[in-house]
């Protein structure tokens, strides 16, 4: 894991925002912004071989680090998903629920979409809306962090 503090903002989150430590690992990058944790994925395709290289507990670490705050999931770069992939981000999901927090994913493609709602409902009969709220974009996610409760 690398640390790095950066002056501003990620290019697509809020202007104004005051320098912040971001943490980078091989397949995740954080930081937190109005006090939301914001984990953005780096790799394209979430494949088997990228779980076993550590996805989980990428997305865990990182989101423990910034803790206790709502986490924003940013797959904006991510256009395909295994079902060991999508496993790995129903334990981040169970991991900010259990500590009475939300998750929101973010930037999510159509295909990645679908194999999520399809992996949900083969697993329960729960709509994906109300596992995993998705918003367009990681400012769009905040705000429907700020504005819900």
């Amino acid at each position: 894991m690398t640390l790095f503090l950066t002056q501003g903002t990620h290019p697509r989150t809020s202007p104004g925002a005051m320098p912040r430590l971001e943490t980078r690992q091989r397949h995740v990058t954080g930081w937190t912004e109005h006090d939301v944790a914001v984990v953005t994925v780096t790799t394209p395709q979430l494949l088997e071989d990228v779980v076993a290289d550590g996805l989980e507990q990428e997305l865990l670490a990182c989101v423990a680090q910034r803790e206790p705050c709502d986490v924003v999931l940013d797959l904006q770069v991510v256009n395909a998903v295994s079902n060991a992939a999508i496993q790995a981000i129903v334990q981040l999901h169970d991991f900010v629920q259990e500590r009475g927090r939300r998750l929101v994913v973010s930037g999510v493609c159509p295909c990645v979409a679908e194999a999520i709602h399809l992996a949900r409902q083969v697993e329960a009969e729960s709509t994906l809306e109300l596992f995993l709220p998705m918003q367009a974009d990681v400012p769009s996610a905040i705000a429907w962090l700020s504005g819900s409760t």
